[in-house]
């Protein structure tokens, strides 16, 4: 790799967040006949979880009982996948978890012993984030940004909205009860959300004399703390050939 003279973007950009299962976990399905939301909270105890079953004239809440998160390996700090067990007397309904591209997969697995002659059976239903309109799985300020941008905020006009809109009670519109649903569910993160200015590409020869510096393949990791730069790489549409040698972009994050 040859070197380059580079400067360090400006820009800042949003920090990976990791994996939080907190708050409220409502199905995709609003016309399920089995689990309709699940809470994930933490209790005197450790991790809790609630849900909700589909009943008539209102969903029936099952009460919370512990929750037992696992990993993926024994030294896994970001569990994507827990478990836990409700007894209702006539019925044993073990709950499994799973995190699954921003979403939560949740099975119960139903267990009669009251001599009913009732199968036992196995449900799985996916879950969405209370406020998470982006489906990224957190529900943080870009998601207040998104459906915002959607425009569609006490707009007057009937049933136009969806989830991804701003819609979180189900009801057609986006509108102040949205809202007041999504930050009362306790799932949201309060992160530092970094502007981000676009790419820019820099001659060498225009760089201040005091801010060049030599950029080798040995001296990245050195030169680039994670938590400060990102990631280097060349300015999109521009091919080796054709001058590249004399220009570098290097989007950074600058605490």
């Amino acid at each position: 790799m040859s070197d380059f003279e580079a400067v360090p973007n400006l820009g800042q950009h949003q920090l990976a967040i990791p994996l939080n299962l907190s708050g409220v976990w409502t199905n995709a399905n609003d016309n399920t006949r089995g689990v309709t939301k699940v809470q994930v909270f933490d209790g005197p105890g450790g991790s809790q979880i609630q849900a909700w079953g589909s009943c008539i004239p209102e969903d029936c809440d099952w009460g919370s009982t512990s929750m037992h998160e696992v990993g993926s390996s024994i030294v896994d700090t970001t569990p994507e996948y827990a478990i836990a067990n409700q007894e209702f007397g006539f019925k044993s309904v073990f709950i499994t978890s799973r995190y699954e591209s921003g979403d939560l997969i949740v099975g119960t697995y139903n267990v009669f012993h009251d001599d009913s002659g009732r199968s036992n059976y196995f449900s799985e239903e996916r879950m969405w984030k209370m406020g998470d309109a982006n489906h990224d799985g957190h529900f943080n300020s870009s998601d207040i940004v998104q459906i915002m941008q959607a425009g569609e905020y006490e707009d007057g006009i009937n049933n136009n909205s969806t989830w991804e809109e701003g819609d979180f009670d189900r009801d057609g519109d986006f509108t102040t009860s949205d809202l007041v649903l999504a930050f009362s569910s306790g799932g949201f993160e309060q992160t530092r959300v970094r502007p981000f200015l676009p790419p820019v590409l820099i001659p060498i020869p225009d760089l201040d004399p005091e801010v060049r510096f030599n950029l080798s393949a040995d001296l990245i990791d050195d030169i680039f703390d994670e938590d400060d730069f990102e990631v280097l790489q060349l300015l999109p549409g521009i091919e080796l050939g054709t001058g590249i040698q004399d220009h570098i972009f290097v989007e950074g994050i600058i605490s």
